[in-house]
């Protein structure tokens, strides 16, 4: 699952950018901001941190449904207009949660990244104008399976494992003339699928009755990747011949391999504050030249404060900052968790901004509702 940073290798007008996108996700941790490395017996444990499940106390089975009831993405992306009414609707993380003799078992199935782009540019230079349209789909899809066990009261570990696919595809069209009169036109499509194996271990120590410290690497292995380029092209001298070229090659390049460092302070009962630094190696991918292209690191940090008015009703509160060698990147989340016996209900609102520091590079704002229900029968 790669919840930061990927490369969108846009064939028109040969323009290349890079998105820094990471939304919230998980149960709690989604309205903190993505914090929670050091939280136990959340649902979202499966993503974050996985030895948080082996300190489930509740011996009930457990179904978790959490994500974006609205959301709406503003892309900047450079010489091209983006359409900012995009909205989409879609889950997030979907979990079940088994206690058993030896453990907690889960299965899980997540959406962390969705979004898409549409844009348009014109630009004029020694009498030649020149027009583009683009539109880039972007999913990512992953499913897996989460082992926990508590091996001593202040100690436990957990793994999570499964399958990830990103597809992705990109249009661009592009139209040349001069003096009223077409010169050049091209369309170009682009297809892209990657299916990987990730591994998320973790372990989680409770240091003091106050504080919890957790530890988690995901690595990311890819079974098989594929893209297809096809190009169609005419011109002034024979506008009736087509062009055609059509290109398939492998993007896989390295995968990165992340770190998160989660902290949870116990101050009371009602009171707690989530600390979880992260960080995500640098990666590469290959567009249809054969060029190598490099995902910087990334260094982020995120801050998540829980606060109990009552036994049913608390207020979930985060924010995140992000910084790589391209992008600044800001998260607020805010929230309202309604406990009723074993079950609760959390809705909420989150924002996220990238503000880019190179021309070619994407930038964006996204905000939203979100919700997460867990039911435990």
């Amino acid at each position: 699952m790669r919840l930061h940073l990927f490369f969108l290798i846009l064939l028109a007008g040969s323009t290349c950018f890079a998105v820094n996108y990471s939304g919230p996700i998980g149960h709690r941790e989604a309205f903190l901001a993505n914090a929670g490395g050091g939280m136990a017996e959340s649902p979202g444990n499966v993503l974050l941190n996985p030895a948080g499940l082996g300190f489930r106390q509740n011996k009930e089975s457990s179904l978790t449904v959490s994500g974006n009831a609205i959301s709406r993405q503003e892309f900047n992306v450079s010489q091209y207009a983006v359409d900012p009414e995009e909205m989409s609707i879609r889950p997030l993380l979907a979990a079940g949660i088994y206690p058993t003799n030896y453990g907690t078992m889960a299965i899980f199935i997540s959406n962390p990244t969705s979004f898409k782009i549409y844009g348009g540019s014109s630009s004029s230079e020694s009498g030649v104008n020149i027009k583009t349209l683009l539109r880039v789909d972007y999913e990512e899809l992953a499913a897996g399976m989460t082992w926990a066990r508590e091996i001593h009261p202040h100690f436990s570990w957990g793994v999570s494992a499964g399958i990830g696919v990103e597809t992705q595809k990109s249009y661009g069209y592009a139209l040349a003339s001069q003096m009223g009169v077409t010169a050049v036109t091209s369309f170009s499509l682009t297809e892209q699928k990657t299916v990987s194996l990730f591994i998320v271990p973790g372990v989680l120590f409770k240091a003091t009755d106050h504080w919890n410290v957790g530890l988690s690497v995901k690595a990311l292995a890819d079974l098989s990747s594929s893209a297809t380029t096809m190009r169609f092209r005419t011109n002034s001298s024979s506008p009736t011949t087509v062009e055609e070229l059509n290109n398939s090659y492998d993007p896989n390049g390295t995968s990165p391999l992340s770190f998160r460092l989660g902290q949870e302070f116990i101050f009371s009962a009602n009171h707690d504050v989530y600390l979880d630094l992260i960080y995500q190696g640098a990666s590469s991918s290959y567009n249809a030249n054969n060029e190598k292209f490099l995902t910087d690191e990334i260094w982020s940090g995120a801050l998540g404060y829980r606060n109990s008015f009552s036994n049913d009703v608390e207020t979930l509160w985060g924010y995140s900052y992000a910084r790589s060698g391209s992008a600044d990147s800001n998260s607020l989340t805010a929230g309202v968790a309604l406990e009723r016996r074993n079950n609760e209900f959390i809705f909420g609102l989150y924002y996220l901004s990238s503000v880019p520091r190179e021309a070619d590079t994407g930038g964006f704002n996204s905000y939203g509702v979100m919700f997460s229900s867990n039911v435990e029968y």
